[in-house]
């Protein structure tokens, strides 16, 4: 084996291009571990956790760019890094090539008749941004996060003063017209209009509603997360809740958030109770009846993702595939068969999650299922992990939360780190069975199973070799119209021994399953 480590300075490239070019390395033959990433702060613990140390990157700064890599021997080591440099020169090229433009303003004078602005720049400079959007009288998706409340606040009534919609900050998800911006599935357009301070929320949604109901959606209107508190007062989802009214394409209403503040929320079910439109209202792991919602008629409240999707299709009158109705039995036989492979101690849950919504409904139901259950972001009743790169016990990981993601590329972009989990949670002895989330269309990964499936085998090989076997159960958010051809990708993870489930309700009751009988929960 040989280990190399190299600091650069000042030698800065984009974190999209390095996590391209980190996958491209992978794929090399007798490549190991690869690093190749920006010496920030945030940067320089994930390098560790990878297993390159050096006083090097520890001295080094936010311009310097490190190359830390294992491979099978110093020939092998050559020819890898001269791969490197390649990538960094071809992708230095391709950058000064097609049309760019230095500013907003440049851009706005390039597309005539342009009415939305996608942003995403450092937070420091988003909101002055958008608002030279909003003052050019553009709609907004604003991806960038780190944007002050007040100024949040602010842009969104600007907006509502123009008649212009402002989806975010940290909105990464929507659907304008048939448009995905952000991350988002091909779905067909329909009658269900979704309102939602949830990206993957949004597209689990529209999966559910086509996969399972043959549904399409009119519009998806992202809010960014922090728009049901209390500050922010809703106001992007108010104003989408009233353009939704007036859509004639949209028939019913859907709205997905985690659960808001109890102001917004009587606001949200006093402005859906006027509209005249039927409406599902999903505020994850918040039942029923608080606040008081029996006098609205229009309204069905549901605790989670999956339960409003289905309810949206009945009230539709479309009949729902029977892929995405729990089958018990199924469930169990399934859980009774990994069992029976499992060594004496092998008793934990793993679940890694790109997708924050997805690790919250997960989240919603395990506390109701299992003890000794911890979390990175736990909701009320969960225990907090002492390390979020560390499990104990029972875990639930979202991956991609701050600790994880500032300044690198998200999971959902480059799910190496969801592969390189996956090999750390099988290698535990107590580990049964690892739960995660494989998120497909415009945005994601071009091929996840090329990057989770390798380390699906490496554990079951890993594991075999030591007496044991773990179980691996899966769902795929996407649609067969994304561009990863979610078939294709089933497909191979089926092949692979990995259970792939309807939804992320559905994978999570067949890990929780496979675990029940061997714990104290």
């Amino acid at each position: 084996m040989a280990i190399r480590i190299i600091v650069r300075s000042n030698d800065y490239h984009d974190s999209m291009v390095l996590m391209q070019i980190s996958s491209k390395i992978l794929e090399m033959e007798g490549v190991k571990r690869v690093a190749i990433m920006m010496a920030t702060d945030n940067n320089k613990p994930f390098i560790a956790y990878c297993g390159f140390h050096d006083e090097a990157i520890d001295t080094a700064g936010a311009s310097d760019l490190v190359i830390a890599l294992e491979t099978s021997d110093e020939t092998q080591m050559d020819a890898t890094i001269a791969r490197i440099d390649a990538l960094l020169k071809e992708r230095g090229r391709r950058r000064k090539i097609g049309r760019r433009f230095a500013s907003l303003e440049g851009a706005c004078n390039g597309f005539e008749g342009a009415n939305v602005a996608v942003i995403s720049v450092p937070g420091q400079f988003a909101a002055r941004e958008a608002r030279k959007a909003l003052t050019r009288g553009l709609n907004v998706l604003l991806f960038s996060d780190n944007v002050t409340v007040e100024d949040e606040v602010a842009l969104k009534r600007l907006a509502k003063e123009k008649g212009l919609m402002l989806m975010g900050p940290d909105c990464g998800t929507a659907i304008i017209n048939g448009t995905g911006l952000g991350f988002a599935n091909q779905v067909r357009r329909g009658p269900v209009g979704i309102v939602g301070a949830s990206g993957t929320g949004i597209q689990e949604l529209c999966m559910i509603l086509e996969q399972a109901g043959g549904l399409g959606v009119s519009q998806a209107i992202g809010t960014g997360g922090r728009d049901l508190s209390e500050r922010v007062g809703g106001l992007t989802a108010l104003s989408g809740l009233d353009f939704l009214a007036g859509d004639p394409e949209t028939e019913i209403i859907l709205m997905i958030s985690k659960p808001p503040s109890e102001q917004v929320a009587e606001k949200i079910f006093e402005r859906i109770s006027t509209i005249g439109k039927k409406a599902v209202v999903c505020f994850l792991g918040l039942a029923p009846g608080s606040p008081d919602t029996a006098v609205q008629t229009n309204i069905i409240r549901t605790e989670t993702i999956e339960e409003a999707g289905l309810a949206t299709i009945h009230l539709m009158g479309s009949a729902i595939d029977k892929r995405f109705i729990t089958d018990k039995g199924e469930i169990a036989t399934i859980a009774a068969d990994e069992r029976s492979r499992f060594k004496k101690g092998q008793v934990f849950l793993r679940g890694l999650f790109c997708g924050g919504s997805f690790c919250y409904e997960s989240m919603i139901y395990l506390r109701s299922q299992l003890t000794r259950l911890h979390a990175n972001s736990p909701v009320s009743g969960i225990a907090s992990l002492h390390d979020a790169y560390v499990s104990e016990e029972h875990s639930v990981v979202d991956l991609g939360a701050d600790e994880f993601t500032r300044g690198r590329v998200h999971p959902m972009i480059d799910p190496t780190g969801v592969a390189d989990r996956i090999g750390r949670e099988a290698a535990d002895e107590s580990v049964a069975v690892i739960l995660f989330d494989v998120i497909l269309g415009y945005g994601a990964h071009q091929d996840p199973a090329s990057v989770l499936i390798p380390a699906v085998k490496a554990a079951q090989d890993q594991a075999m070799a030591a007496g044991r076997s773990v179980a691996f159960v899966t769902h795929l958010c996407g649609t067969e119209a994304d561009p990863q051809d979610r078939g294709e990708q089933e497909k191979r993870f089926l092949e692979a021994g990995v259970h792939v489930a309807a939804t992320n309700l559905q994978a999570t009751r067949i890990a929780v399953e496979i675990v029940r009988s061997k714990t104290d929960g």
